[in-house]
């Protein structure tokens, strides 16, 4: 078991990592898919490799793994079916486009596997280890917040603009908290990953 002190430090590293190159993406976007393969693999690296855990302690339990991996692969495929209908057919008579399917299409790993790894998985299971667990919570879901600051400038893009505008940062607060809680009761992280994915793959067809 890692010391408080451990657990401090591997957190202020990660997302110093992390909010730093949010930034940068924020202003270069080809930066974007290096970027969140990166944030990928921060928690696994600090979690296998530099502390000797297993994937255990980030939400993936054993004893859910065989059921929760395919059932989260089959709700991929019926959002990328759904897709493909409403291209088939038009939405609203006219054919989603071209942007809002390469997001469908690639929602499921970010925001919603990267993100509920890095901030559920990674970072609240280990402030449960400094704080109460209503507090890990609360800070998770705050720094949640904070991390989605840069999707509001001006340079980032008009879709998340659109969710709330300059209040997207506050309303993935409340979002945060709901994650929380729930990733608290089932640590189950393809849990909120399905969540998280199906909300956020929900506003393409809105």
């Amino acid at each position: 078991m890692e010391n408080r002190r451990q657990v401090a430090y591997d957190l202020l590293v990660v997302f110093t990592i992390i909010f730093a190159t949010d930034v940068l993406v924020a202003y270069y976007i080809q930066l974007y898919y290096p970027t969140i393969i990166l944030w990928a693999l921060l928690p696994l690296i600090v979690q296998l490799v530099v502390r000797r855990g297993t994937i255990r302690d980030l939400g993936f339990q054993r004893t859910n793994f065989r059921r929760s991996l395919p059932r989260y692969l089959g709700l991929v495929a019926v959002w990328a079916l759904l897709t493909l209908v409403v291209l088939a057919i038009g939405h609203a008579g006219a054919a989603l486009s071209l942007e809002y399917s390469a997001y469908l299409a690639t929602v499921f790993f970010h925001p919603a596997f990267v993100e509920e790894l890095n901030f559920r998985g990674f970072l609240q299971t280990r402030l449960e280890r400094l704080f109460s667990l209503r507090k890990a919570i609360v800070i998770q879901a705050a720094v949640f917040a904070l991390y989605h600051v840069p999707a509001v400038l001006p340079t980032s893009s008009a879709y998340l603009m659109s969710i709330g505008g300059v209040w997207y940062p506050v309303i993935t607060f409340p979002f945060g908290i709901a994650l929380g809680i729930i990733y608290a009761r089932t640590r189950n992280l393809f849990v909120t990953m399905a969540i998280h994915g199906s909300l956020l793959a929900l506003f393409v067809f809105l």
